[in-house]
């Protein structure tokens, strides 16, 4: 099979990381860059974790700093929770002297309007892009992104978190004239958690693979969730792994179910700002501009995880 070229898009949040192992364990794509963006960690933390999974496994990709901030201040201001526990990556050599835009227009130049891209964190480094380089639409095949919620959202009663770091720059995004935007928005995300049952065959395969140094730290979000279970008494875990979901709803499309509709996000409300609107019935008259997930098979997700873990030497499992 041919592998596909495919920019990753990241703040490095721990479901990120699992989207970087889908993607390369899968054998479809060939992964030419990792750009880092504020988010989840802050952009050093980003860098660092980056380097170091793109050292640990051997991917070979060129590693880019992207923005530290959103394009336009609205006041929000993410809680970095995720503590920066990998091995510090000394200096900045492995790091590419470009900045994340760049590498992103430079990469799709250099692939004849194949270039797929994967955002997995605030839109900041795309929106850049566009703005330095117009032509860029052009030159890129596809893009999915991990954000906005149909629903209800995550750090608001309507916004999801990568939407709210920085609404201004989705809403460049969506209006740049992109070929193919497709959203693996909340909705999708929390309709494929991972049992804890599920979860301890990942751990108890990744010592075996390359990403052995690297899951002991992952599993941070299990032992949050547990404490958060006992704190609420009751015995349901939510292991959602956003870009690992993402990561999955882009390298097998034909395993999820897509609504084609027109998409929005609020900018301007103080109280709903960061907030999108999927016109799922066509109330508007805008023309359609992204692709929705609409239903991913869970069995499936979970499924090809495991099986892109084991391509890295974690032995084999059975779901």
């Amino acid at each position: 099979m041919a592998t596909r070229p495919l920019i990753i898009d990241t703040d490095c949040g721990y479901d990120d990381i699992q989207a970087v192992m889908l993607l390369a364990g899968s054998g479809r794509f060939d992964i030419r860059g990792i750009c880092t963006v504020f988010g989840s960690s802050s952009l050093n933390e980003a860098m660092n974790r980056a380097l170091f999974m793109n050292k640990t496994i051997g991917l070979g990709a060129a590693v880019a700093q992207g923005a530290e901030k959103p394009v336009i201040d609205t006041g929000y201001r993410p809680a970095s929770a995720e503590e920066n526990v990998f091995p510090f990556v000394p200096g900045s050599a492995s790091a590419d002297p470009r900045h994340a835009w760049d590498l992103l227009y430079d990469t799709a130049l250099e692939n004849g309007k194949e270039l797929e891209i994967l955002v997995c964190g605030p839109l900041t480094n795309i929106a850049i892009a566009l703005i330095k380089h117009p032509d860029l639409p052009e030159h890129i095949r596809q893009i999915t992104i991990l954000g906005g919620a149909a629903t209800k959202g995550n750090v608001s009663p309507y916004a999801e978190f990568n939407a709210a770091c920085d609404p201004y720059a989705l809403k460049i995004v969506l209006e740049a004239g992109l070929g193919k935007i497709v959203m693996t928005d909340l909705d999708a995300c929390r309709s494929c958690p991972m049992t804890a049952e599920e979860w301890e065959k990942v751990l108890g395969a990744a010592p075996a693979s390359a990403w052995g140094e690297i899951y002991p730290v992952i599993d941070a979000k299990r032992k949050r969730e547990r404490n958060r279970a006992e704190q609420e008494g009751t015995e349901n875990l939510s292991l959602v792994f956003g870009g690992a979901i993402a990561a999955f709803a882009h390298a097998f499309p034909e395993q999820t179910e897509r609504q084609h509709c027109f998409m929005l996000c609020e900018t301007q409300s103080s109280c709903c700002c960061g907030r999108t609107i999927f016109d799922l019935e066509g109330r508007f008259t805008n023309d359609p501009n992204v692709w929705l997930v609409r239903n991913i098979g869970r069995g499936n997700y979970v499924k090809e995880y495991l099986h892109s873990l084991e391509s890295f030497g974690g032995g084999k499992n059975n779901v």
